[in-house]
């Protein structure tokens, strides 16, 4: 658990290292149950926070647009 840990604490970078051990070997990321479940909670934070990063980009989007056609309307 100490890897998982470490690479949590290093933020989205801890992310893409995990993410990349699972691709280079899925044996070796899920080598224990508690790793596995670990490692899927770790990209579930991951995605939620990559959803709400893109949903605030495309509220602001989606204001400056509003705002450019009520300015030219």
């Amino acid at each position: 658990m100490d890897a998982l840990d470490g690479a949590a604490s290093l933020g989205w970078w801890g992310t893409v290292l995990e993410l990349e051990l699972g691709l280079l070997g899925p044996g070796l990321a899920l080598e224990s149950g508690l790793q596995g479940v670990a490692l899927v909670l770790l990209e579930a934070d991951s995605a939620q926070q990559g959803r709400e990063v893109r949903g605030n980009r495309r509220n602001i989007t989606g204001q400056s647009r509003s705002t450019k056609r009520s300015g030219t309307s």
